[in-house]
């Protein structure tokens, strides 16, 4: 019978290991060659006990990760049994289907000895900027075209390098230092992380991790169960179509099913696995899957495995969210971050108080740039840009932030220093966010040139540009009775582009690139909203006097930009009469 931790301790003990995974992230960003760790955050920090159990994740990892490292550890095990580890050992991958779901993601675990005992492992997952093959396009028909395939391996034995594995990797890039620089990186964090967690065994007398990894799995199950009781029982359903690709019509379909303190999540009816790079692996599938479970149940639960014990998943083989191999992956956040609003909204009828409308910053936008500067030397650069959260029960969608990823934003002034660009526009878009008694998020606009002259690249070179993005066809969708956001636009040099059939374009000196990222739904009747959250909204320029008419029933004075309560009342009973005969 294990002994109990009191609760002061457990508070002391469980909030160290977070803070450990704290300090080996600022390790991490502080030794990385790249910004898309050192700036955007676009990495995973978790420890784990001797029995392979998830305790402890930082908090600046993205959403991803949080289902896919569970897995990740098991397959390095399985490959390299623990007893057969020794200190100094290193092990690597980036297998998507083992791990954390395209190439581009290198997954390297430390296991941590205390007193010649293996007490636990330290895991760093990280999105490399390249891994060769097919720079950041969602036009790769096979995973073979998407770069580098490191299949589970020692990177270090007993302290010694596998200088072999550094020098495919080297040979196999675009940056090999930048690539080289952040395995390195990774290798310094899980140091500290056996470095620390080794001072807090010899700090508090404790043999190993089991104990406290008891108590921190046992209580989140507990309270992840609680409040799974707390809906009714049932089978809620809800599905939503993605952008069509060429003569594909992807789905996504849910059913979850609540039976007393367990939750079912199947995705049976969503649409089979396709020739582009939108496929989402398993794992990463159970990522998002947990995450939007556990946000909308108690969001406030540190990350662990007792938060997921709960809940399991069903996804149909050859699908969207379980394809078979050779499937292509790199742009599986079109698909994924879409299961958020999924499940929210099918749970909306359960829990109106808990759901979030459909949010502008899913799927993810961003933008791959690559090209060769005027001294040879070749350079790219990734970056994200977000748009409007969904309206909420309990205020308006925030604007232009992170979710669901989780990942930050790359100031303008880094993207121009990495790569030969004139960033020329960036912005709030009126008007982009869903009415409703509480508003969608509003939506950016963003754009940048290729210059001519000394800092725009070679005449003969182009600038490859690649996107991610979508909502060019289906909004973000209100909920319980809000609007629709505004559709998202791609304009390159004048020219309108019709979605992103196309995800990879060819830049020259003198052209440029204008994208607008979409706002998020509404929540609510928009002809409830407060009028002077209205006419701060067009006092601020987020909200026009006739879209405040047209969409909130609110008219405003064009001169005085204050609320004409009179014709506003005559103007909301009009529109709630028209609604009725509708």
């Amino acid at each position: 019978m294990r002994k109990k931790i009191d609760p002061v301790t457990l508070e002391i003990l469980w909030n160290r290991l977070i803070g450990i995974t704290d300090e080996v992230a600022i390790t991490l960003m502080r030794t990385c060659f790249s910004s898309v760790i050192r700036d955007s955050h676009d990495f995973s920090i978790a420890l784990f006990d001797d029995k392979k159990r998830f305790l402890a994740q930082c908090n600046t990892s993205t959403p991803g990760q949080l289902g896919c490292m569970p897995a990740t550890i098991k397959n390095f095990c399985r490959v390299f049994p623990p007893e057969t580890l020794q200190p100094g050992d290193a092990m690597v991958m980036n297998d998507p289907w083992q791990a954390s779901a395209h190439l581009n993601d290198i997954s390297i675990c430390s296991p941590i000895f205390h007193r010649k005992e293996l007490v636990g492992f330290a895991l760093c997952t990280v999105h490399h900027v390249d891994i060769g093959g097919r720079y950041a396009t969602l036009e790769s028909k096979e995973v073979f075209e998407e770069g580098l395939w490191i299949p589970i391996c020692k990177i270090y034995k007993a302290g010694v390098p596998n200088d072999d594995l550094f020098n495919i990797i080297h040979h196999n890039v675009r940056v090999p230092d930048q690539v080289i620089g952040d395995i390195r990186a990774q290798l310094a964090a899980n140091h500290t992380s056996s470095t620390r967690v080794k001072e807090l065994l010899d700090e508090h007398k404790m043999e190993n991790l089991r104990g406290l990894g008891d108590e921190i799995i046992s209580r989140s199950e507990e309270v992840i169960r609680k409040e799974i009781r707390k809906i009714p029982d049932g089978i809620y359903t809800h599905s939503i179509d993605l952008d069509p690709w060429d003569d594909e019509k992807p789905r996504l379909s849910v059913a979850v099913q609540i039976k007393g303190d367990r939750m079912v999540v199947d995705f049976e009816g969503t649409s089979r696995q396709v020739h582009r790079a939108i496929n989402s692996v398993f794992n990463m599938t159970y990522s998002y899957t947990v995450f939007s479970v556990k946000s909308i149940l108690d969001p406030f639960i540190p990350n662990n495995l007792g938060c997921m014990l709960p809940i399991t998943l069903k996804a149909p083989e050859g699908s969207l969210v379980n394809p078979r191999w050779p499937a292509p992956l790199w742009g599986r956040t079109m698909v994924i971050h879409r299961i958020p609003e999924l499940i929210y909204t099918a749970l909306a009828p359960a829990v109106p108080e808990r759901a979030i409308a459909e949010c502008g910053s899913a799927p993810l936008g961003s933008v791959g740039i690559t090209t060769v500067r005027q001294n040879g030397e070749p350079c790219l650069s990734l970056s994200f840009f977000f748009g409007g959260l969904g309206g909420r029960a309990t205020g308006d969608g925030v604007c232009c932030v992170a979710f669901p990823h989780n990942v930050a934003n790359t100031p303008v002034e880094l993207i121009e220093n990495g790569v030969p660009i004139l960033w020329e526009k960036r912005e709030l878009i009126c008007d982009s966010g869903g009415p409703g008694k509480f508003r969608g998020g509003i939506g950016q606009e963003f754009g940048f040139s290729v210059p001519s002259g000394s800092i725009g690249p070679m005449e003969n070179e182009p600038v490859f540009v690649s996107l991610r993005g979508g909502r060019f066809e289906r909004p973000s969708q209100g909920i319980l009775g809000g609007k629709n956001g505004n559709l998202a636009e791609l304009i390159i040099s004048g020219k309108p582009i019709l979605g992103l059939s196309k995800s990879q374009f060819s830049l020259k000196p003198g052209d440029w690139l204008r994208y607008k990222i979409q706002g998020g739904g509404g929540y609510q009747n928009p002809l409830d909203r407060d009028l002077r959250l209205v006419e701060e909204d067009v006092r601020n320029g987020l909200v026009s006097i006739e879209h405040a008419r047209g969409d909130y029933g609110v008219v405003i004075n064009g001169e005085t930009l204050s609320v004409d309560e009179e014709s506003t009342r005559e103007r909301r009973e009009s529109l709630k009469n028209k609604s009725k005969m509708d």
